[in-house]
């Protein structure tokens, strides 16, 4: 069985990694493995799957700025959106000019 004395993480890793991997090439269940070398099924399983994990693959994944503006809801052909109560919209461009901006926002206070 594994010693009773503290062991660094690094150790564990190791110790566990060994078992595990004897265990694998074995042809000997999990349970039958930790009978024969002393070891707890439970902590056995925990590491087993504990290394697993760390040994997923990572990939990255490109997002592209379509999908995000997608998912979040914008309109892609502009900055701002104007809404108003009655239900009427304004899409304004990101090169739309200020004083044409100016001018719009002026007629809208008034109706």
């Amino acid at each position: 069985m594994e010693s009773k004395s503290k062991r660094s993480n690094s150790e564990l890793k190791s110790f566990w990694t060994t078992h595990i991997s004897k265990w694998e090439v074995s042809g000997l269940t999990q349970a039958e493995y930790c009978r024969i070398n002393n070891l707890k099924k439970t902590r056995f399983t925990y590491w087993k799957i504990k290394l697993q994990k760390e040994n997923l693959p990572l990939s990255v994944v490109e997002i592209s700025q379509a999908s995000i503006k997608q998912v979040f809801g914008i309109n892609k052909n502009s900055s701002i959106t104007l809404h108003s109560k009655s239900g009427f919209h304004l899409d304004i461009p990101d090169n739309f000019s200020s004083a044409a901006l100016k001018q719009i926002l002026l007629v809208l206070k008034e109706v």
